[in-house]
């Protein structure tokens, strides 16, 4: 891994100074033509909807298999057979599905999603001396406003979940701060290293390009909440691929494992229903899905960024300049710093005072530039204003209505946001309520409670204690658990050490 960031600048001389081109938004992201993905309908099972399909296709000799399953929302990854059908017959089928209704809430057809650097090309390239200074002081730091809202929050308590390539956990950066209970849904297994496999696996000629990107979001999460809990959720090759499913599968992973915010850094341009309702599932808990706009330089919509529940995500320069690269759109929620710079126009030579620099695997610091990395300044703010407000998340069932949550959040980044429209003409409208100011945001909060204080008294002691001690073990509801002090879904010898460390 040492040597993979030299390799990948030698490779990519050109790439971040073209990203995109501009353009209409571009066709669908590929269909995967032997794959259908549906919610059952409370009263109906799969198997009923399996045979009203096949019967409805007789003639084409449909068949269709359970392989996958998200029992606990009866959600099922079907495949479609007989192999090699036209695709005049899978349009045919494709715009069949919504007709079932009783049987499924939701369904979709299996469509590609990648990292929106993934389809422009975008690469990092690595510093060489001095990248954690670099990265501690780049310029989104002031023009943020993010060291004064540290004075308020760090996000101590709060779970953000990475749905991206994975997170190098021993990054000095991250050291402690990466959870150990995350998923690697690409491998199915608990490896969520951010390392690559080596091979060619979109076959264009380049191995592992995206490996680093969910590092470097984290990263940046980290950058702006220093004491948040990075929850990694595999759901990318290292490629940067992946499908609907797979996302989806990792959104409803984080929800169950107590994450208060979701940053996802992908997209797709096909909008995917099974998105809509995991999001819908999301907002009703107070939980925030955070999404990158994309980077075709057009007025296009990538998903799940532009999925009316979640938080999409518009890339901007150092004076508040929307990229080149950036997509942008009416229904864009909010902008964030995510350009970088070149020095004299030479390529992989970056101006350190206009650069987005953060963590990559192996322990170093890169540059970067896509909407990929403009989320996660937003998702380390959500971060920051959820640990200002413990009282949102009180001892009740996980299906009490905590959607108050979200608009919170949402009217104090949308009512702060700085006005950008005078830097963008002709883009008024389509960066959303403007530039994040994340100082003003966390301003309008009081300052977080010591983490520890699970009363709320302003003080950690007895009572505190017992609370621990009395919901000792696996938390009953990982969303809703608060002695679980580190967001790992167990309370246990780690929180006690947290509460005697701040007691007083």
């Amino acid at each position: 891994m040492k040597t993979l960031p030299i390799l990948i600048a030698a490779l990519s001389c050109l790439c971040l100074v073209q990203l995109a081109s501009a353009g209409d938004c571009p066709q669908d992201d590929p269909r995967v033509p032997d794959r259908i993905m549906v919610g059952v309908s409370d009263g109906a099972s799969i198997e009923q909807f399996i045979a009203a399909f096949e019967a409805t296709h007789i003639e084409h000799e449909i068949t269709l298999k359970v392989v996958d399953s998200i029992e606990s929302r009866d959600a099922y990854l079907l495949l479609l057979g007989p192999p090699g059908l036209p695709p005049a017959v899978l349009d045919l089928l494709e715009e069949d599905l919504p007709n079932y209704p009783g049987l499924t809430d939701w369904s979709d057809f299996g469509y590609e999603v990648e990292t929106a650097e993934g389809g422009s090309g975008s690469l990092w390239f690595n510093i060489i001396g001095g990248g954690g200074v670099i990265y501690a002081n780049q310029y989104p730091v002031e023009l943020m406003g993010i060291l004064p809202a540290q004075k308020l929050s760090t996000g101590a308590g709060v779970v953000v979940a990475v749905l991206d390539t994975g997170v190098d956990a021993s990054h000095p950066a991250l050291s402690g701060r990466v959870l150990g209970n995350g998923f690697n849904f690409i491998n199915n297994t608990t490896n969520t290293d951010d390392v690559g496999d080596g091979l060619d696996n979109d076959g264009d000629g380049l191995i592992d390009e995206q490996v680093g990107h969910g590092t470097y979001v984290a990263g940046l999460v980290s950058l702006v909440a220093p004491d948040v809990r990075i929850l990694p959720v595999v759901v990318l090759n290292p490629d940067g691929r992946s499908d609907i499913w797979i996302i989806t599968k990792g959104i409803y992973y984080a929800i169950d494992k107590g994450a208060e915010v979701i940053n996802a850094s992908v997209g797709t341009t096909y909008r995917p229903n099974a998105f809509e309702a995991a999001i819908d599932e999301a907002k009703a808990l107070g939980i925030v899905v955070v999404g990158a706009a994309g980077n075709e330089a057009a007025e296009c919509r990538e998903h799940p960024a532009q999925i009316s529940q979640a938080f999409g995500v518009v890339a901007t320069d150092d004076e508040d300049v929307k990229a080149d690269f950036s997509n942008y759109h009416a229904n864009t929620f909010i902008s964030a710093p995510g350009d970088s710079t070149l020095l004299g126009g030479k390529p992989g030579q970056f101006d350190p005072a206009r650069s987005i620099a953060s963590t990559i695997p192996g322990g170093g610091f890169a540059y970067w530039e896509g909407t990929s990395m403009a989320t996660p300044f937003v998702s380390g703010a959500i971060a920051l204003i959820r640990a200002q407000h413990p009282e949102w998340d009180p001892e009740h069932p996980p299906k009490q209505d905590f959607e108050f949550i979200y608009n919170t959040v949402e009217d104090a980044l949308v009512s702060t946001a700085v006005n950008i429209d005078a830097q963008n003409p002709g883009f008024k409208g389509m960066l959303g309520a403007g530039r994040i100011d994340i100082g003003a945001a966390v301003l309008l909060g009081p300052v977080a409670p010591t983490l520890g204080d699970i009363d709320i008294d302003g003080t950690v002691g007895v009572s505190d204690l017992l609370a621990l001690l009395g919901n000792w073990g696996p938390c009953d509801s990982c969303h809703f658990c608060p002695a679980d002090l580190d967001g790992d879904c167990l309370v246990g010898v780690p929180d006690l050490l947290i509460l005697l460390g701040n007691w007083g």
